[in-house]
């Protein structure tokens, strides 16, 4: 959304499953509402496999791929338990894997730094686990339904006090 008054930031782990009751909600909310954007911050908070898948999203995107790999992590019933399920997951929404792998080792650094920066960026806004989200500015901790997000974005337009 080119022409957006409200961007929404969203701190997400793979394998919370409220984050991915969320992901129906904020389609629903950008369909709804095309002033609205949303920008997920991957915040692998649920150990070492959180911590890979997310880095197969974001190595996803050097082949212009995150938000089809976004939808597949996301839309899997349950935790996605091993990097093996991962990558098939990757594959079957149309990763290229030996890019994908040349694109994680090429650019581990730059994962590494906007990892770590979401991390600090979490830990300042003493976010306490995931989802969580920043919309223009203010911090909405947990998920919500479609409706009751509109309602927080009518109050934001209008100038109005959150809490």
């Amino acid at each position: 959304a080119e022409n957006a008054d409200i961007i929404i930031i969203g701190f997400m782990d793979y394998n919370c499953p409220y984050c991915k009751m969320m992901i129906p909600e904020l389609e629903g909310l950008m369909k709804a509402d095309p002033k609205v954007r949303i920008l997920y911050k991957e915040w692998p908070i649920f150990g070492a496999v959180s911590d890979n898948v997310a880095r197969l999203a974001m190595a996803a995107n050097y082949q212009g791929k995150y938000h089809e790999v976004h939808k597949a992590f996301m839309g899997t019933k349950g935790r996605i338990e091993t990097d093996q399920q991962a990558r098939s997951l990757a594959r079957a929404a149309g990763v290229d894997m030996n890019q994908l792998d040349r694109d994680l080792a090429t650019h581990r650094e730059e994962i590494d730094a906007v990892i770590l920066r979401n991390t600090r960026e979490a830990s300042a806004l003493a976010l306490s686990g995931t989802p969580a989200f920043i919309i223009n500015g203010n911090l909405i901790p947990g998920g919500m339904p479609q409706a009751q997000l509109e309602a927080v974005i009518a109050r934001i337009r209008a100038g109005q006090p959150l809490r």
